[in-house]
C-alpha cells in the first residue's frame, strides 16, 4: 500500500510539473504573457496568442520568445511577430520555387 501511495504522489508531481511548465515557463507562455502585457488583453488574450503559436516548432517559439520578451512596446512585439511570419513565408517560397 505504501508503494501505491508513493507512486500516486510521484505521478501527481509529474503531472503538476507539466502543467506548471506549460502554463508559466514554456516559451509560448512567456511570449504570450509579454504580448498581453504590452498590447493589452483587449487586443489579444493569452488564449488567442497561444492558439496562434500552437503549430510553431520549439525553435520558432524560442526565437519569438527571445524577441518578444525584452520588447518595450506593442509596436516592437508586432515587429517581432511580423519578422517571424515573413521568415516563414520566405522559406516556404524558396522551397516551392526550388522544389525542395
Amino acid at each position: 500500500m505504501k508503494k501505491v501511495v508513493i507512486l500516486l504522489f510521484l505521478l501527481a508531481a509529474g503531472v503538476g510539473g507539466v502543467v506548471v511548465y506549460d502554463a508559466a515557463l514554456s516559451p509560448a507562455a512567456r511570449a504570450c504573457r509579454a504580448v498581453t502585457q504590452q498590447c493589452g488583453a483587449d487586443v489579444i488574450t493569452v488564449d488567442e496568442c497561444r492558439e496562434g503559436l500552437r503549430d510553431a516548432t520549439e525553435h520558432e517559439l524560442a526565437e519569438v520568445s527571445r524577441c518578444v520578451e525584452p520588447s518595450g512596446s506593442c509596436l516592437e512585439i508586432v515587429g517581432c511577430l511580423s519578422g517571424s511570419a515573413l521568415r516563414d513565408l520566405g522559406r516556404g517560397f524558396l522551397r516551392g520555387v526550388g522544389g525542395r
